[in-house]
């Protein structure tokens, strides 16, 4: 019953995100990734269609049927020469992919190109930049819903709608199997399955709302009900990752978008806030957690340290050896070192400790090509983002922050599906700078006159 109750759910958002215009499609689109998890499988044959899956195609489906110059679209698209590099390396990868049919490999490559990278595009084109102001409105009350079922999650030590979806597919979640595993551990992931995850997605939106508390005066009043709940959720995530990335993102917001005066009294107020919530027991706790990565085995802990991460650095430049230029092929860790994604069908070398980077991915399957592509991709990113600060402090500072937190959290655990709202976001910021900058100069005002 619950598999026929997502399926109709499904073909609301299809309906949704096609008949939408503009932002109000991106909310659909967000919507569907932040309270239905991407465990719900719509369908199994011929291929696997989660929801996750299902929300980005249907969205790129949105984009070919709404949009007459295609072409033309992609190449005013700032990053288009690096996405298309990066398609190209992966498309090598896939040609000397040698487990499968050339066939079987190219459409894997376009899939997993499509999930990724191509995002930013999607949600470039689908952004209208008139309605900035509503789509952070939504993402801050997308933040204080999740938190509060967060905080239920919490205190009751259970959820009921991820015990659902688990009941209706016969799956767990990695909240499930973080139980068992580190029971001293309790972790919250609200409507996602992957509490990892969760406290980056709240990362994330923490974030959004430190830049409408200082920039966008009529939701200061949303922000400062998010920013707290939100930090709170990110604590309860038990994991050390999001709080890392936090840090990264407040750093590199300080030193791109706020002015001098205000880099010295975010700092002051910082430093005041911090020494007082550092003496709360449960944020201490996570803070001396977080510095036990940083030792070695002789001071163990449960999850990951310096001395586990050396482990998978070098059983990785191992499997990397194997086929240095083109790597060993996509899903070549799941499908060829025994790391399903179904923890009951795992047959691997617990040395590997699931190779908790994203560079340890890309040295196994994509080898040389994919790491120089990927370095092409964010390094332009960030090059874009750091050019348009000169005309808008504010907006660029804020791509270059989820930029940082986004490869902070990659390097420190893998993707683990935070593709959809890092590029998102990256993608819809890249539109409202290149729409404001194409107003003619009498209509140039300061970026916060235009809700910058």
């Amino acid at each position: 019953m619950g598999k026929y109750f997502f399926i109709l759910i499904a073909f609301i958002f299809f309906i949704g995100i096609l008949k939408s215009r503009g932002t109000n499609k991106l909310i659909w689109f967000f919507t569907g990734h932040f309270f239905f998890q991407e465990r719900i499988i719509l369908l199994e044959f011929p291929t696997v269609i989660s929801f996750h899956r299902f929300l980005i195609f249907t969205l790129l489906l949105s984009v070919i049927l709404t949009r007459k110059h295609l072409y033309k679209d992609f190449k005013q698209f700032p990053l288009s020469k690096p996405l298309a590099f990066v398609f190209l390396g992966m498309l090598c990868v896939g040609i000397f992919d040698r487990r499968h049919m050339m066939a079987v490999n190219i459409y894997r490559i376009i899939d997993d190109f499509v999930q990724s990278f191509l995002i930013i595009f999607l949600c470039y084109l689908s952004f209208e930049s008139i309605k900035w102001k509503k789509l952070v409105k939504y993402l801050l009350i997308a933040s204080i819903i999740m938190s509060i079922y967060g905080f239920y999650n919490y205190i009751t030590k259970a959820n009921p709608y991820d015990d659902f979806i688990s009941k209706s597919f016969k799956t767990l979640s990695t909240a499930d199997i973080y139980g068992p595993m580190f029971f001293e551990r309790f972790r919250i992931n609200s409507f996602v399955s992957n509490p990892i995850y969760y406290g980056y997605l709240c990362s994330i939106l923490l974030m959004i709302g430190v830049y409408s508390f200082y920039f966008l005066k009529e939701l200061r009043t949303l922000a400062i009900v998010s920013i707290p709940i939100t930090f709170l959720n990110i604590i309860l995530s038990n994991s050390r990752t999001p709080l890392i990335t936090l840090c990264v993102g407040l750093f590199v917001f300080i030193l791109s978008s706020l002015s001098h005066n205000r880099k010295i009294t975010f700092f002051v107020a910082t430093i005041i806030l911090g020494l007082g919530i550092i003496n709360v027991p449960l944020i201490r706790e996570k803070i001396d957690a977080t510095i036990e990565i940083f030792k070695t085995s002789e001071n163990p802990i449960v999850g990951s340290s310096l001395d586990m991460r050396s482990t998978q650095l070098s059983a990785s430049y191992n499997e990397f050896l194997k086929s240095p230029v083109f790597g060993n092929g996509i899903y070549y860790i799941n499908e060829n070192l025994g790391w399903a994604k179904n923890p009951e069908d795992r047959i691997r070398d617990e040395d590997f400790q699931g190779f908790e980077s994203y560079v340890y991915h890309l040295l196994i399957e994509q080898g040389s090509v994919g790491i120089f592509m990927n370095i092409l991709f964010f390094v332009s990113t960030w090059i874009y983002f750091l050019k348009k600060r000169s005309m808008f402090k504010e907006l660029s500072g804020m791509g270059l922050t989820i930029l940082a937190m986004f490869l902070t959290f990659i390097i420190g655990t893998g993707t683990v599906n935070s593709w959809v709202i890092s590029m998102g976001l990256e993608g819809i910021l890249i539109k409202y700078l290149e729409q404001s900058l194409a107003l003619p100069k009498k209509q140039m005002i300061h970026p916060r006159r235009f809700g910058l």
